[in-house]
């Protein structure tokens, strides 16, 4: 299949409505960096996040509707970073049809404004001590207001890097047009 094929039939899949429940701005949740504590090695210790058993439950729910449309499973775990931000630089400006993220800050401190398909917008500061879940659905757009920001993304998908209908990544654009149905 060559790029134009993929590239339309993304495109196509991007501006259907869901047929499930939409996620809101109010599904996202802050979560607060516990520490530190000393350890027995005398180091720091810093609870990154912790989850309650239902939140664990549903961060890994799939909605099977969605998976259809990709051609591969990519349900999973995975874990990424981005560092060295420079301040004032923008990131994200995109949403996920199927894949929920946890955000967490590794240095400086970084805006992450959300908004949903129905217009709510939502910001948050994530740094050492806070971080974002951020669930499907939602435009999320980050900007470093430190130099040498960082973050470090968990992520409920996997993705093949060498075909793009399985990153499930999509841009301001499609979700401003997949918006647009909602209005």
């Amino acid at each position: 299949m060559n790029s134009t094929s993929v590239q339309d039939m993304d495109l196509h899949f991007v501006k259907q409505k869901p047929e499930n429940n939409l996620s809101t701005v109010f599904d996202a949740k802050e979560l607060v960096i516990k520490g530190p504590w000393k350890t027995k090695s005398d180091a720091e210790l810093f609870m990154l996040f912790a989850l309650p058993y239902a939140d664990v439950l549903d961060y890994f729910r799939y909605d099977e509707n969605e998976l259809k449309n990709i051609p591969e499973d990519i349900r999973g775990l995975r874990n990424y970073s981005v560092r060295g931000l420079k301040k004032g630089s923008i990131g994200g400006t995109e949403f996920h049809r199927i894949r929920k993220e946890i955000i967490l800050g590794l240095d400086g401190t970084v805006r992450i404004e959300l908004e949903d398909m129905l217009g709510n917008k939502k910001n948050f500061e994530v740094n050492s001590q806070k971080g974002l879940y951020v669930p499907t659905f939602v435009l999320h757009t980050y900007e470093a207001l430190e130099n040498s920001s960082g973050l470090l993304v968990v992520a409920n998908t996997l993705f093949n890097p060498e075909d793009t209908r399985t990153h499930d990544s999509y841009s301001k654009e499609m979700f401003n047009r997949l918006q647009a149905m909602y209005k």
